[in-house]
């Protein structure tokens, strides 16, 4: 078979799939009544008007378009609702036609989406854990009872500091927090480091905890594009799939060292033994990779949203997004911290001008031990450190681009001089 035939037999299904893609859309626009939103171009709808911050295009299209706007993404169609009455009238009233959650290829990896609560349709299965999460592991009690975890990891954090500080060193300001984050999780988890403030401490399992949060973060065209989800192009899902199983099996390991000396040392403070002495207690009601995959419900290693946001839920092959923020806090790109003094919006779901957590029935469990986490290590860090930016860079030299992913990141790190209030004495 000479290459021409060859040629050919490689183009049969793309041009299949193209008109295939014509003939539905044609069908779907004439049969579905749908918001208003920019005009998609065939195929590939209104992915590449989106650009390198989706999140900005959202909300200068929700000011030509309205508070709920459809778009095009590849096969997909989207919904975007930026206004909190709305966001509040469908996460409220009418949770129960948005159950699901939109998976990503990235997310089901090894089956994670059949077993994560995340992920995990509502039902008997998603109830359960969801109790667990609720009483169990973030319950007030729990999280008084191993806070000294959370103390001795804020301590780490301010000795680097002080120690930068001596040196006369600047401190990336978002590498520190990453790091401190993600030991926060790990030492409530399982009383262990997972990352180091050092380069070579714990450098290798914190290389797969940043692979495995870019390969969930990372734009995938298979997920807009179902013919190219077969092939996984961009080799994300192989990627989330290495990761995930690197630190799956890490997890297997800590378990198992702990089920082996479960009656021959004193029982942790930590939510692994809270997991196990309910998989103890009965086995039928928590398995293993359930217990695996709880471990994983965290801000820090399972933040779900594209940005903050931003939560998904995906019904009759159609994505409902809602960016409330950028109608309720007008300027949001300039910095105005005092809209916030006499702004009583909380986060915990009641409220939706800001919903970092989501809302309705699948709003995120960790709250409780999100917010003891993020105030004190902000205010340990205001309070003992003056902060200054380094010799020779001017508060006008900072770049305050984004980066989007997994979470917004600024696109050139933050460095900081941190004099403490005792000139590191």
């Amino acid at each position: 078979m000479d290459l021409t035939a060859y040629c050919l037999l490689l183009l049969l299904p793309l041009i299949w799939a193209f008109f295939h893609l014509l003939n539905s859309n044609s069908r779907r626009r004439r049969s579905a009544k749908l918001p208003p939103g920019p005009y998609p171009f065939p195929i590939i709808g209104n992915t590449l008007q989106l650009g390198q911050n989706p999140h900005q295009t959202l909300a200068k299209l929700s000011k030509t378009y309205g508070p709920i706007m459809h778009l095009k993404l590849g096969s997909r169609d989207t919904i975007v609702v930026s206004s909190p009455a709305l966001s509040k009238e469908i996460l409220q009233k009418h949770d129960q036609s948005f159950p699901l959650r939109m998976t990503t290829a990235a997310t089901r990896a090894l089956d994670r989406h059949m077993t994560s609560v995340a992920f995990l349709p509502v039902g008997r299965q998603w109830g359960n854990l969801r109790k667990i999460c609720k009483e169990q592991m973030f319950s007030p009690p729990r999280l008084y009872a191993n806070q000294g975890l959370r103390q001795e990891q804020l301590q780490k954090l301010l000795q680097y500091v002080q120690k930068c500080c001596v040196d006369g060193r600047a401190v990336d300001i978002g590498q520190a927090a990453m790091v401190t984050a993600i030991n926060l999780m790990s030492k409530t988890l399982f009383s262990v480091d997972f990352a180091g403030y050092d380069a070579g401490s714990c450098e290798e399992l914190e290389e797969i905890i940043r692979r495995l949060m870019r390969a969930w973060g990372a734009p995938n065209v298979g997920d807009y594009f179902e013919f190219l989800g077969l092939f996984d192009p961009q080799g994300i899902k192989r990627e989330a799939e290495f990761c995930l199983g690197k630190l799956l099996a890490i997890f297997d390991g800590i378990i198992d060292q702990r089920v082996a000396s479960w009656n021959s040392q004193a029982r942790k403070t930590d939510l692994l033994e809270v997991l196990l002495e309910i998989s103890d207690a009965n086995q039928a009601e928590l398995t293993r990779e359930e217990m695996k995959h709880l471990l994983l419900k965290d801000r820090s290693f399972d933040n779900r949203s594209g940005h903050n946001s931003r939560r998904s839920g995906v019904g009759n092959d159609r994505t409902y997004a809602k960016s409330p923020g950028i109608q309720a806090y007008g300027q949001t790109h300039s910095f105005e911290p005092e809209r916030f003094l006499n702004n009583q919006v909380d986060t915990k779901g009641h409220d939706f001008e800001l919903t970092p957590f989501g809302g309705g029935r699948r709003i995120c469990p960790g709250v409780p031990l999100a917010q003891r986490m993020l105030y004190v290590t902000v205010a340990s860090l205001v309070h003992n450190f003056d902060w200054k930016l380094e010799p020779g860079i001017t508060p006008e030299d900072v770049d305050l681009n984004e980066k989007f992913g997994l979470s917004l990141q600024k696109a050139v790190p933050l460095k900081a001089v941190p004099p403490s209030h005792d000139h590191c004495g």
